[in-house]
């Protein structure tokens, strides 16, 4: 089950950034244009709701740092300076205020996390999240801090 639960999770990311369209010329490949949405990084205070954990509210902080075309993400709970889930996440190549990362958490190995943002205009970001070990999807708003 937690390998269908991964590949899952890897398809769901992959829906994301792949280009909905096929080119014209079947011969030549595919290729996407990049984003336009503006450069992400920065430390975001975040708020989420997690209908399956106890308690179900809470926050955090989430540092996102521009690495090539990619970008590196760092999650850490609230009154704690140790991140607990690392991962890499990019801008979607057909959406341009889209974007998305895959996580993992050293203390639960086992568990893949997926969330997807929207930049809003004013630069905050607003999520869902899902755990391959959970039944329910999360939400998670988030304020630029730095």
């Amino acid at each position: 089950m937690r390998t269908f639960c991964k590949v899952t999770l890897f398809s769901m990311l992959c829906m994301l950034v792949l280009p909905l369209s096929t080119p014209a010329n079947a011969d030549t490949p595919p290729t996407a244009a990049l984003s336009t949405m503006p450069d992400i990084s920065g430390t975001y205070n975040c708020t989420y709701h997690d209908p399956l954990s106890n308690p179900p509210d809470s926050s955090e902080t989430i540092t996102i740092k521009k690495s090539g075309s990619n970008y590196k993400v760092t999650l850490t709970s609230k009154d704690n300076v140790v991140p607990y889930g690392f991962g890499i996440g990019m801008p979607s190549k057909s959406v341009n205020n889209a974007f998305a990362y895959i996580y993992w958490q050293p203390k639960t190995p086992a568990t893949t996390n997926v969330e997807f943002f929207i930049v809003k205009p004013d630069g905050s970001l607003d999520g869902v999240f899902a755990e391959s070990n959970k039944s329910k999807s999360g939400t998670e708003v988030c304020t630029k801090s730095s």
